[in-house]
């Protein structure tokens, strides 16, 4: 084997989390180092083989941004990081098609952008190997936070508890129902947690219980793929400048966004927004228009994003919880829910100032609420919404 002098360099990448985590950067020197000149492919990833942890027919979305030699590198890191694998050399096939270093970061973002079964892997290391000026190949090093022994355990508990949540969905529920199922479900069984373990991926809310938002994100991007809905992760931030994630979804061949963190209350708890009891459910971010996501989140500009129009699937319309004007009959069907069940909040949306002005007129202002409940209330509580033109009605102990 001939042994070529190196320079190596390297470079960490760690995905950066709702909890402000950075990119971080580490420089080697070495000597010289072996370099195997022959093209060492790990595209094995199209093709069909046991795999450890990637999950077939997954919604690849990141997938589809890249060009045709990126998914080259795309499908061997997939195949890398799937066995956990350390110093594999990324193939000459992408280097030929003018692949560089470059082009790692941004492949890395999309595998793990479609693949929240990665939960184990926190970034990853590359080697640039130069010769008299030259590039002669890169080599990739996976970051994970388990062994494959550890990691299999652990996936095979959250794989079980995956399965138990998709087992409670009914078996006549449509597409706009199962996600429904799966928003709750994620937000009743989790608690927003700064610090809570494997905040960062879906071990957080299907093992732990506790998570922030990059977990919450890739649990329903997750629960939801394995159901057959194309679902993917979404970064960016807020309009408080703090960065955040949520979910892009498809339901029948239209996009929505989702956001069940926003969804819980627990969040609003930790992030001290509120201190009076409220319900633990929040549907204003189920479904919704990218006008009406654009009102308080602010994508990556870097990842393009479909223009999210269609209300069909929205929540409020779905539930005949959207006006457009005052109608005293329609809110009347509205309310009956609580006849049934007197614990159930009750959320409306107005598709205008001028429908939500008079609903704040006759339903507080003039208290025709009162009118449209037919059982006896303790205590009836309120929040209204003016940014997403929503109203919530709830009672309280």
């Amino acid at each position: 084997m001939m042994v070529l002098p190196a320079l190596l360099l390297a470079s960490v990448s760690v995905l950066s989390g709702c909890n402000g985590e950075n990119l971080s950067e580490q420089v080697i020197s070495l000597e010289s180092r072996p370099y195997i000149g022959q093209d060492q492919s790990n595209s094995a990833y199209t093709e069909e083989r046991e795999r450890n942890f990637v999950v077939k027919n997954s919604f690849l979305y990141g997938y589809s941004l890249l060009n045709d030699a990126q998914k080259i590198w795309y499908d061997e890191m997939v195949s890398i990081l799937d066995r956990m694998g350390k110093k594999e050399m990324l193939s000459q096939t992408g280097m030929d098609k003018g692949l560089t270093a470059e082009d790692i970061d941004s492949i890395f973002m999309s595998v793990m952008m479609d693949h929240p079964e990665f939960f184990f892997v926190k970034g990853y290391t590359y080697v640039t190997y130069k010769s008299d000026g030259q590039i002669l190949g890169y080599e990739l090093t996976g970051d994970y936070s388990y062994t494959m022994e550890e990691a299999g355990e652990l996936y095979q508990k959250a794989s079980h508890r995956a399965q138990e949540i998709w087992d409670g969905i009914p078996k006549d529920a449509d597409s706009y129902e199962k996600v429904k199922y799966i928003y709750e479900t994620v937000i009743r069984n989790t608690e927003y947690v700064v610090d809570a373990r494997d905040n960062q991926n879906i071990l957080s809310v299907l093992l732990y219980g506790q998570s922030v938002c990059q977990g919450y994100a890739k649990t329903v991007q997750y629960l939801l793929n394995g159901m057959g809905i194309d679902c993917t992760l979404v970064q960016g931030k807020v309009i408080s400048g703090e960065g955040h994630a949520w979910n892009l979804l498809n339901l029948d061949g239209s996009y929505y966004y989702l956001d069940a963190t926003w969804g819980d209350a627990s969040y609003n708890r930790e992030a001290g927004l509120e201190e009076q009891q409220v319900p633990d459910i929040n549907y204003e971010y189920l479904c919704v228009t990218t006008a009406d996501l654009m009102k308080t989140h602010i994508p990556r500009e870097d990842i393009p994003l479909p223009d999210c129009k269609d209300t069909g699937d929205n929540y409020f319309v779905r539930e005949n919880a959207y006006f457009t004007e005052y109608n005293e009959q329609l809110l009347t069907q509205l309310f009956q829910v609580w006849e049934t069940n007197p614990q159930k909040i009750v959320e409306l949306k107005c598709g205008n100032s001028f429908c939500f002005e008079q609903m704040q007129r006759e339903l507080l202002e003039n208290r025709n609420i009162f009118g449209l409940i037919h059982i006896e209330l303790e205590t009836l509580a309120y929040s209204i919404n003016e940014e997403q033109l929503s109203m919530t009605f709830w009672m309280t102990k």
